[in-house]
């Protein structure tokens, strides 16, 4: 009897946005609102059932129907991490139901799921009837940029890399290797949704802490202690190809002055590198200044990028009236932001913010960042008494 419980945290992007694309660094953390996901097997019927509560999704097949399935794609193994090919793509689509251009994320999970069970073939049976139930859980928005896929797929590499006998289901921790594995083939997963994904919204659900990027270069990890955050939802759907395409257009337009901007994100991510590596108990009201005054100059950048909005610009109005400090996240538009909280604020204080984040109309939640990655949890009940 299978009973598996994983979890992996989403991601805020700290700085860098928008700089990323013209070759600068990003700056991108863990984020404690977390994707579960939960196996179980029953000793009845023979059946799969995938359910992802959040984004109204429930699939269900027959397992026959599964291992007939998995035997007409190319053999995979799973201590080889390999994308997934056009032929078996479409194979996937055609047993789901999913149209060839269809591009919903949606449909998009269901076909990575199905990739990604395929590894456990070899542990399936015709012979004995058990019926598996795969649920997903998340504190994450959706289409939000705090990584919810990511954390998806990284739970998902997990789980069925332990069904498969490929990581450990019995130690507490994942050996280096194990997570290197787990992370190759949830940016696989992250390619099937997302197409051309960056690699860093995996690889900070992965490992936590924070992640420093740049293109052509191999990322580095920073361990910091978890800092308090809030995150605000200002509800404002925007396109993130739109806003990349504004400031490509602007940086065209007046390259003598884009460009300088640029360079100068670049330069606040590398001093908020320097200043959270070696935040310490001891000089930590110093740091704490320096990295509000970096949050203030970087949204204050992204303005002028021409990536703002005038939600963004009231969350960062009310977190001022309670000195408090905050800049959008990811592509800017509306979207999210993020507002830096010092460990001794005080929770009337927190909590008039959130009122007055409400009252807005936006949505907000308490959280932390530099969290730890994906975890392995006893089983679901286990999970469930942490929270």
């Amino acid at each position: 009897m299978l009973d598996i419980c994983v979890s992996a945290p989403g991601k805020v992007i700290l700085h860098g946005e928008h700089a990323v694309v013209y070759g600068k660094s990003a700056l991108a953390s863990s984020l404690d609102l977390r994707t579960v996901l939960y196996i179980k097997t029953a000793p009845s019927g023979s059946s799969v059932t995938l359910t992802l509560p959040n984004i109204g999704l429930e699939r269900r097949w027959q397992m026959t129907d599964l291992i007939d399935l998995y035997e007409t794609l190319p053999n995979s193994d799973a201590q080889n991490v390999s994308a997934v090919g056009k032929s078996t793509l479409r194979c996937l689509q055609q047993f789901a139901g999913i149209a060839e251009e269809d591009t919903d994320p949606k449909q998009l999970a269901v076909i990575a799921f199905l990739y990604l069970h395929s590894l456990t073939l070899s542990t399936l049976s015709r012979g004995d009837p058990v019926s598996l139930s795969v649920v997903v859980e998340s504190a994450l928005p959706t289409a939000a940029g705090l990584g919810s896929s990511a954390a998806f797929a990284v739970c998902l590499s997990a789980a069925v890399l332990m069904v498969a006998g490929t990581v450990s289901r019995t130690q507490s921790k994942w050996e280096s290797g194990e997570l290197e594995l787990i992370n190759k083939w949830a940016f696989e997963v992250e390619r099937i949704i997302h197409g051309d994904p960056s690699g860093v919204d995996n690889t900070v659900s992965t490992y936590g802490g924070l992640v420093l990027y740049r293109k052509s270069e191999r990322m580095r990890q920073i361990k910091v202690p978890p800092l308090k955050i809030i995150i605000v939802d200002t509800r404002i759907a925007r396109s993130t190809r739109v806003l990349v395409q504004r400031v490509r257009e602007k940086c065209s337009k007046y390259p003598g002055i884009i460009e300088p901007v640029l360079d100068s994100i670049q330069a606040i991510v590398m001093k908020a590198v320097d200043v959270l590596a070696a935040l310490t108990q001891e000089n930590r009201d110093t740091s704490y200044d320096m990295l509000e005054e970096l949050i203030d100059m970087n949204q204050c950048q992204l303005n002028l990028l021409g990536v703002g909005h005038a939600s963004l610009t009231e969350v960062c109005h009310i977190c001022q009236q309670q000195s408090l400090h905050s800049k959008l996240t990811g592509a800017g538009g509306g979207g999210c932001a993020f507002v830096l909280l010092r460990e001794d604020t005080k929770d009337e204080r927190v909590e008039d913010v959130m009122q007055s984040i409400r009252q807005a109309g936006y949505r907000g939640w308490r959280t932390s960042i530099g969290t730890h990655g994906v975890t392995k949890h006893g089983n679901s009940e286990e999970y469930k008494e942490t929270l």
